[in-house]
């Protein structure tokens, strides 16, 4: 019997470990989140010209809607006001995700697909140099 109860002692000792670890990731992850919508996504909106809202389609669905502002990069680029950012076919709602990934490219053209209506269109952010802080 005490060595069922070592047994069921390891056990219990490895699902809390384990459940800790879920926790710092998911908290962690919450931060980054937080971090790159305050910190970086203002950043993105304003030198690129265009507004990011994730506006429900459903009861349990939001989607990143993009507000363009008269002649900037966005609009010269082909983005329109209520296209909808996708990946791979599908809709996503990572907003620091999406400006994290348009600041670290700085200096590259940034490429992705929206949703227009019925229809999915590439477009594509020419090269922004540097990121006004």
């Amino acid at each position: 019997m005490s060595k069922l109860k070592r047994i069921m002692k390891y056990m219990i000792s490895a699902i809390v470990v384990i459940l800790i670890i879920l926790i710092i990731f998911i908290i962690t992850s919450l931060y980054r989140e937080m971090f790159l919508q305050k910190d970086i996504l203002p950043i993105i909106e304003s030198e690129i010209g265009f507004e990011l809202s994730t506006p429900p389609i459903n009861d349990s669905q939001e989607v990143i809607r993009f507000h363009v502002k008269k002649n900037s990069i966005a609009e010269q680029a082909g983005l329109m006001d209520g296209d909808i950012l996708i990946e791979e076919n599908y809709a996503t709602t990572h907003l620091g995700e999406f400006a994290n990934s348009i600041y670290q490219s700085r200096g590259k053209a940034y490429s992705f697909n929206i949703k227009r209506g019925a229809n999915i269109v590439h477009i594509t952010i020419p090269k922004v140099q540097q990121f006004r802080n």
